[in-house]
């Protein structure tokens, strides 16, 4: 199988998925009716005679035809009857207007932010009269009752909407004129013969209080304003907005409530509105973005709210425009600019609660009365106005930040503000930050005489920046609560506004007609606006970067820490492993976002290093102590036979480890870290919470600059995607790299068919011929449960074949692994070659290793090199040869075995007995004076026992002295010079072989040579195990060593006999024994089997099948049967 082709269509399928669910997102039909100011340019506009709508609608519309009214019914019924497209108003007599009148509706994009106040003639008393207005309005605001009139006059239920009778007012301090601005709801309008409203409340609760009594007076716009300038009328009001112009003719109140003024267009499909009362949102799904306080303050108007939090307002955005939300808690700018971006959602006529906005400091910064007397200052001189104004407007080009240079001689004022909140602190489209809060910041610092230094990030990130000390100030529409000044300063407000409840237009019983527009349009106008336009994609890109940045450096220092943290974990030291093992669990358990906050906000809170490093330092520790358990687990997979192989070689640990262990560990690595890499990439997603701009955090600002949510979501999603695909295939090029099995079998620069030549000299110690190559004194080796070596004593020579027999369990193995110290003895002495080998230091026993070698029982070939790769590792790496040198005399060893054509395979496509024959032949390669073999046979097939034990007998011909353990009785008898037989762990007999086999001197060697000369085998049902029979009187013959033809009579009268000629005629029901015991000489020159049955007299060799009789005695010496106290016997001897 085409493993690239198959990866290819795969990620081709993922990005046609994806590709599918963005143009089934994209797709769909869009509004018909007039949704934003600039479908109105050139269209007829009605205009109120003698209002400041005149000047606004020349300033808003371009080309506008203007025609004259006198009402705003007027003008609602020219709408609904389409003779005018659209009309401006104030948004709050919009919002009475439109739920009274079907058919119309508003922008609720706001052209301008206004307030609205009270209107007095300019002179003497006319001040007067403001100064008690304004001391009146103030301390409605401080008890509520101001808030308590806008809910009343606000809301939707008319039994609320009255006043109290004003005509009966006592007139202690005289009676004031008021000019109501009729047709004004719900500032003042008539109900009931009588004028009411929002501004007639306040000022009947104001007479009440000041002691005046009242006349209403109902005038018209112009009358009202000629009325005020002229001294008719002692003040008025009713929605009556300010602007400089009237300012110039007569005096204002401060604002009772603030507004702006909105396009009246015809809206079709009205229908009953879900929400219309602000306790309609009682258990409703709402949205709030973490760390504010919006939650709270509608907590405290309406209960059983549900809350959900999101980190930005383009998340909620999306949620409410899928369904997942009811509506969002926000400040009214940032709801008004959604607005306007996306027509498909509504703000709540009804105002949450005001608010005011501060920029944020440090708790006690020596800054905070510095900034908030120039916030003061600027508040004074138009300076705040001006730049509400000029960000609050629609006028795009204006709405960039010039400061110029200035000198800055007092150091740098670290700022730090939310990077989605258009139009209070956004980022642009080539990552500058823009908004009305950052100008004001830039405007202090230079008032400051300060350089000023910015960070973009997150609300939830706010306030931990200021706490920890990272940054000197702060904004993001934060509002001013008491409960946020226990840990951080405030400055003196800098916009005061309101929270307001943003909900889809459906919701407030605004449905619209569709069009069928052209998709491709769509999807083109939203890859202009989310990439183009602004230069965005830039910002694409430099987050791609950071966040590539993030993941290859955490992958790089994660593996090398985690690499060092699994070392620590292995090593010896019980303590630094228990340490480490603890802070692995530690760092497991804490969620990486927590993790990445605790570093910033926390441990790295003082210095100044960059959000980006600390990313990295975090996702580093965090993947380090996966990479760490990865690698035990792979170090742990690689059999322990291979460090043991290695070591007898006479590798150290660390090249052990490199060279061998590490190269199989990574075959069960590499898929799982491939894994935890791509894993490790997608959680990177996180560190915008430290204000570090990445792909996703990019993605963000960008949503919260468009309201898009699908487009960018899903082209980042494509993006993650193939940087995850892309990163997987290079680390399957690494995995690829990592598998010997793709690799080409073929070994680099080698010359065939050369002679070896002189392999380099070692130092290694003379040994005199009568002295012993080894050495054992007193040797004891004690586990917890067994002491497998109690007194073991002996010297062997060189040239010696030593083999050593034994029951299982009584210590031969654990002999020789003692004395290349693979087991380190608890008591006595070994002195191999000349040295003390249990005392020797590391150096001097991988030296001893190198002149002594061992075959093992399981083989411990190294898996990952082919077998000539097996065989030069050694000589290469620890004689010193070159490699021609060690391929050369590696391809004789190969020869010598007879397996110089398997050089190119790997260990796994070999069988038993050749892999024990490579084995050797990697020993050998080691020119070893002495080679220990463990069992060599016992893992092999019967097949394969003789091909192993002919290699050995070549090498005892040649003079090698040998140490072997074995159960191969012949073998041992024939090749050995000497045969050790150890019993409770000693030595407990030794001599030559005829002396241990033919005449042991002890009963316990000799019940043991007996034994072994043996075989027992009962059956007790004719649904016995036929198989395992069979299988174990081959064992028993190939222990013995017999032929194969005496092994084959065996067999024969086993299955003839036993099976074919006496099983059928014992009784069905059981109850029976049938006994077969075979035994064979010492030397293996005759043998017998006996057979035994219970029963009736039946005599097989006369009674029974005749060819299977023939077949049983065929090539026998004698066979007869007899029949004695109720047992029938046959035996046969051959």
């Amino acid at each position: 199988m085409n493993y690239t082709k198959l990866r290819i269509s795969a990620a081709l399928i993922c990005i046609a998925s994806l590709l599918s669910l963005l143009l089934g997102s994209c797709a769909g039909e869009q509004q018909k009716q007039i949704t934003n100011i600039r479908q109105l340019d050139g269209k007829s506009i009605g205009v109120m005679t003698g209002s400041i709508f005149d000047q606004y609608t020349d300033q808003f519309i371009h080309d506008a035809k203007k025609e004259y009214y006198s009402t705003y019914a007027d003008m609602a019924m020219a709408v609904q009857q389409g003779k005018i497209s659209a009309f401006l108003m104030d948004e709050p007599m919009a919002r009475v207007l439109c739920q009274e009148n079907e058919g119309i509706t508003y922008l609720a994009d706001y052209l301008t932010e206004d307030g609205y106040a009270f209107a007095f003639p300019k002179d003497e008393d006319g001040a007067r009269l403001r100064d008690q207005i304004n001391e009146f309005l103030a301390k409605c605001k401080a008890d509520g009752t101001l808030e308590e009139i806008e809910t009343i006059w606000f809301g939707a239920d008319e039994n609320l909407k009255t006043v109290a009778d004003w005509t009966e007012l006592p007139a202690q301090n005289g009676t004031v004129d008021f000019a109501a601005k009729i047709g004004s709801a719900p500032f003042a309008y008539v109900k009931n013969n009588r004028t009411v409203g929002y501004d007639v409340d306040i000022i009947i609760r104001f007479c009440q209080e000041y002691g005046y009594g009242l006349n209403i007076h109902n005038t018209e716009v112009t009358s009202f304003i000629s009325g005020i300038e002229t001294g008719k009328y002692d003040l008025g009001a009713a929605g009556f907005t300010v602007t400089e112009e009237r300012a110039e003719s007569m005096y204002f109140s401060d604002p009772d409530y603030t507004g702006g003024i909105v396009a009246v267009v015809a809206g079709s499909g009205q229908s009953q509105a879900r929400f219309q009362t602000l306790q309609d949102f009682a258990g409703t799904e709402v949205g709030a973005v973490t760390g504010t306080i919006h939650d709270q303050i509608l907590g405290n108007i309406v209960s059983g709210v549900h809350y959900n939090y999101y980190d930005d307002f383009s998340s909620q955005l999306l949620a409410l425009q899928t369904g997942a939300l009811d509506a969002i808690v926000t400040d009214k700018p940032i709801a008004q600019l959604a607005v306007a971006r996306q027509p498909d959602l509504a703000i709540f006529p009804e105002t949450v609660a005001p608010d005011s906005y501060g920029l944020a400091l440090e708790k006690n910064s020596p800054l905070t009365d510095r900034v908030s007397s120039i916030i003061k200052q600027y508040e004074a001189d138009g300076t705040l106005e001006a730049l509400q104004k000029k960000w609050f407007s629609a006028d795009e080009s204006q709405k960039v930040i010039h400061i110029g240079e200035y000198d800055t001689p007092n150091g740098t004022l670290r700022y730090f503000h939310d990077s989605t909140l258009e139009p209070m602190s956004y980022v642009g489209g080539n990552g500058q930050s823009l908004g009305y809060e950052v100008e004001l910041v830039y405007l202090i610092a230079k008032e400051l005489g300060m350089e000023l230094e910015i960070t973009q990030g997150a609300f939830n990130a706010l306030v931990p920046m200021l706490t920890s000390g990272r940054v000197d100030i702060a904004s993001g529409s934060i509002s001013i609560t008491e409960e946020r000044q226990e840990s951080i300063d405030f400055a003196a407000a800098h916009y005061t506004g309101g929270t307001v409840m943003l909900v889809r237009s459906e919701d407030m019983g605004v449905t619209v007609e569709a069009e069928n527009t052209n998709f491709w349009n769509e999807i083109s106008g939203s890859f202009y606006k989310n990439f183009i336009q602004e230069n965005r994609w830039e910002m694409i890109l430099s987050g791609l970067g950071v966040t590539f940045v993030i993941s290859i450096f955490s992958a790089l220092f994660g593996t090398a820490l985690g690499f060092g943290l699994c070392l620590i974990r292995r090593s010896r030291s019980r303590t630094a492993a228990g340490i480490t093992a603890a802070f692995i669990r530690l760092i497991q358990g804490i969620p990486v976002l927590v993790l990445l906050m605790v570093l910033f906000y926390v441990i790295f809170a003082s210095t100044t290093i960059d959000g980006i490093f600390v990313a990295i330092i975090a996702f580093s520790i965090n993947f380090a102590v996966y990479v760490s358990e990865m690698i035990r687990t792979g170090i742990n997979a690689v059999d322990a036979g291979q460090w043991e192989a290695a070591a007898a070689i006479g590798f150290g640990r660390v090249k052990t480890f490199t060279k061998i262990i590490a190269p199989q560990a990574a075959r069960y690595i590499l898929p799982v870290y491939k894994g935890e890499f791509i894993s490790m990439v997608k959680m990177t997603s996180v560190v915008g919470y430290i204000a570090v701009q990445d792909l996703t955090k990019v993605t963000d600002i960008i949503r919260s600059r468009t309201f898009e949510a699908f487009f960018p979501l899903i082209v980042t999603a494509i993006i993650y995607f193939l940087l995850a695909w892309g990163l997987t295939l290079l680390l399957g090029i690494v995995e690829k790299k990592m598998d010997p099995k793709r690799h080409k079998k073929k070994i680099k620069e080698m010359v065939t068919g050369l002679e070896a030549k002189a392999d380099p000299q070692t130092e290694r110690t003379a040994i005199q011929e009568k002295e012993p190559v080894i050495s054992i004194s007193h040797l004891k080796k004690v586990y917890s449960n067994v002491t497998p070596l109690n007194d073991v004593n002996a010297e062997i020579y060189k040239g010696e074949v030593i083999s050593i027999i034994g029951p299982s369990g009584t210590g031969k193995s654990t002999l020789l692994r003692c004395l290349n110290r693979l087991e380190t003895p608890t008591n006595g002495q070994i002195c191999v070659l000349g040295t003390e080998v249990t005392s020797a230091k590391a150096a001097q026993l991988n030296a001893v290793r190198r002149r002594m070698g061992m075959v093992f029982q399981n083989f411990n070939l190294f898996a990952h090199l082919t077998v000539i790769e097996n065989i030069m590792l050694g000589p290469t790496e620890l004689l010193g040869c070159t490699r021609q040198q060690a391929y050369t005399q590696g391809m004789q060893l190969l020869g010598s075995v007879g397996l110089a054509e398997k050089a190119l395979n790997y260990p796994d496509e070999l069988s038993g007995g050749q892999k024990q024959r490579v084995a050797i032949a990697r020993t050998l390669g080691m020119q070893p004076e002495i080679v220990l073999f463990d069992e060599p046979t016992s893992a092999l097939d019967p097949t394969m026992v003789g091909e192993v034990l002919s290699v050995i007998r070549n090498l005892a011909k040649q003079g090698l002295t040998m140490l072997i353990v074995t159960h191969e009785m012949k073998f041992a008898r024939d090749v050995s010079s000497r045969v050790f037989y150890m019993d409770e762990g000693i030595i407990y007999e030794e001599g030559t072989p005829q002396q241990v086999f033919e005449k042991p001197e002890t009963d316990r060697c000799r019940a043991f040579v007996k034994r072994l000369k043996t075989f027992h085998y009962e059956i007790h049902a004719s649904t016995f195990d036929f198989i395992g029979a069979a299988t174990e009187i081959n064992n028993f013959a190939r222990k013995q060593l017999l032929g194969a033809q005496q092994s084959l009579k065996y067999q024969q009268i086993f299955e003839e006999l036993c099976v074919a000629a006496i099983l059928p005629n014992l009784p069905d029901g059981g109850g029976w024994t049938l006994f077969f015991d075979a035994a064979c000489h010492e030397d293996g020159s005759a043998c017998e089997a006996v057979i035994r049955w219970r029963g009736v007299p039946f005599d097989p060799l006369t009674q029974g099948d005749e060819l299977s009789i023939k077949l049983a005695v065929a090539r026998t010496k004698e066979s007869f049967y007899g029949y004695d106290g109720g047992v029938n016997t046959i035996t046969i001897i051959f």
